[in-house]
């Protein structure tokens, strides 16, 4: 279960719930959410963090390009707490920035638009190229 850090003013409550529910927890940041601030009390508690670079909404938004420098963030505080959670980016994710994506860090993209918009199949063998450009290099 992720919940949005901004929902809550009692986030390492929250998460612990989730954990006592026999559930995997995880935690999403808004863009102007500060990344360290927000997550290094919680750190121990984390499965996943999503770093959300769109704001809320809709889908088809365009991606925040600062949004790069706190995936870098969150991969360098994962790190430094020897943290096995997994770091998720969503929001304008497309192919033209996904092997970007991976290379600050991220673990998994999400992406919607990008994907269901036009010829599914092409879309996919897209994302599916620029990733293995990545893990190949």
């Amino acid at each position: 279960i992720t919940i949005h850090a901004e929902a809550t003013p009692h986030l390492h409550r929250v998460l612990g719930m989730i954990r006592d529910a026999g559930c995997e927890a995880g935690v999403a940041l808004n863009p102007a959410t500060p990344v360290t601030a927000t997550l290094q009390h919680v750190m121990p508690l984390l499965d996943r963090v999503l770093i959300r670079t769109v704001n809320p909404g809709w889908g088809g938004q365009k991606f925040i390009h600062e949004g790069l420098g706190k995936v870098s963030e969150v991969a360098q505080l994962l790190r430094s707490f020897n943290s096995m959670a997994r770091l998720q980016v969503d929001g304008g994710v497309t192919p033209d920035n996904a092997a970007e994506l991976i290379r600050h860090g991220a673990d998994e993209l999400v992406a919607g638009s990008a994907i269901y918009r036009g010829d599914v199949e092409a879309n996919i063998a897209a994302f599916q190229k620029q990733i293995d450009s990545v893990q190949l290099a």
